[in-house]
């Protein structure tokens, strides 16, 4: 990639070993949702009052602030994932980490995770989310997640939690008040 910085690289700085100085290494926030997604191959999609039988039926951890983390760290990018899990699930901090992403503000919570159930037909898909634990964060959550981050960082965001409000406020800031020129 050429980016105009340079980003924190997998393993090579750990929290607090920034050099602010020159001003040249970003960190990267990912604030998104973490979902459960239930994916069952079908003929043709169900219809109003119709009852199908599915061919095939996977589970898998996703969500796109998942998704983008993931990415991210295989790139060898360190980004931080910030967002909330339910109660019964674990998986999802071992895969991020395990892909050399951070979990410091992966809050687990007592609920149900995020999930999805998606139909699956000849390449097309319906999807239907629940948010579960991506619908339980709070602004409160939001200013403790941004607290180690300020001028030139860089923050995701996906619209999917429950904190759109903070987001599109916390996006503003990040744009303004925390941009390099400024």
């Amino acid at each position: 990639m050429n980016l105009p910085f340079t980003v924190r690289q997998k393993g090579a700085l750990r929290s607090g070993q920034i050099d602010r100085k020159e001003g040249t290494v970003v960190k990267i926030l990912n604030f998104g949702s973490l979902n459960l997604d239930k994916v069952y191959k079908v003929a043709h999609f169900v219809r109003e009052g119709e009852t199908i039988s599915a061919q095939e039926q996977n589970q898998f951890l996703g969500g796109k602030g998942l998704n983008q983390s993931v990415a991210l760290a295989r790139a060898g990018i360190f980004v931080e994932h910030a967002g909330a899990v339910g109660r019964e699930t674990t998986e999802f901090h071992a895969l991020l980490k395990a892909e050399g992403a951070g979990t410091t503000y992966l809050r687990v919570l007592e609920t149900v995770i995020g999930h999805a159930v998606i139909q699956s037909c000849a390449g097309q898909n319906c999807i239907i989310v629940y948010g579960g634990a991506n619908r339980m964060t709070r602004p409160q959550d939001v200013d403790a997640f941004l607290k180690d981050y300020g001028p030139g960082d860089l923050l995701l965001l996906q619209n999917e939690t429950s904190c759109r409000s903070e987001e599109r406020r916390v996006g503003k800031e990040f744009r303004s008040r925390w941009s390099p020129d400024h």
